[in-house]
């Protein structure tokens, strides 16, 4: 079957990689699960669930979705400390929407 042959793909290729290291890196640096699919050309529920059914990648993406949050609220704080005085209405909105975003992402990955 197609599929099998490319969650198996996807499967050694992450081991190949580092396995569970690898996986953290990736979702603790921001990367998203769409992200990491379209790599290898799947849809994001396959990718996740290709790597969901072993049990320490699933370990690590909880643990690495922790660690982003963390990341998410960061690049918010660095994004409001880049605006100054000279900051036009459209860029502080645009900020703020972004903000806004992190904020709702970081609450996801870490309730």
């Amino acid at each position: 079957m197609a599929g099998r042959a490319l969650r198996k793909r996807i499967l050694e290729d992450i081991r190949k990689q580092g396995g569970a290291e690898y996986i953290f890196n990736q979702v603790a640096s921001g990367k998203t699960m769409t992200q990491l699919a379209a790599g290898y050309g799947c849809s994001r529920q396959y990718f996740s669930t290709s790597i969901n059914e072993i049990p320490e990648y699933n370990l690590a993406v909880v643990k690495a979705k922790q660690e982003a949050a963390d990341a998410l609220v960061e690049e918010g704080l660095e994004m409001v400390d880049a605006l100054d005085g000279g900051s036009t209405t459209s860029e502080i909105s645009a900020t703020r929407e972004k903000v806004q975003w992190r904020k709702f992402m970081a609450g996801s990955y870490n309730q």
